[in-house]
């Protein structure tokens, strides 16, 4: 079963997400910063699903930065989808390393694709 790191500090968010993709067949682990979500992570997560904008003015390209940069316990190469409301994020969160930014509101259905996807193809190359 893969592993999806969630990192949303939006409660009620972060918990639909959560329940939507464990009954999509993911296991998952819900974190509210990029502190905890450094500290949750380890060689075996999946798929990293983060919001851009989080709390204490911090953005979820901080995160991305240290798990390309090899700073976490997860796979340098760990796929990672950015989600944020505001589609002028997105050409800056591909080039911090994010493999996909999301648009919100999106399909939960496109979410769980979309991992399933890049999960496959990071598995086939990693």
């Amino acid at each position: 079963m893969p592993t999806v790191v969630v990192v949303d500090d939006d409660h009620s968010s972060a918990h639909l997400i959560k329940m939507l993709l464990e009954l999509e067949g993911f296991a998952v682990k819900l974190c509210m910063s990029t502190e905890e979500a450094i500290r949750a992570t380890d060689a075996h997560v999946s798929a990293f699903v983060i919001d851009y904008y989080l709390a204490d003015n911090q953005n979820g390209l901080v995160l991305v930065q240290a798990i390309r940069g090899g700073q976490t316990n997860a796979k340098t190469q760990t796929p990672i989808i950015i989600v944020s409301g505001d589609i002028r994020r997105e050409r800056e969160t591909v080039a911090a390393g994010a493999n996909l930014f999301l648009q919100k509101p999106y399909s939960p259905y496109a979410l769980s694709n979309h991992l399933r996807t890049l999960i496959a193809k990071e598995n086939q190359h990693g």
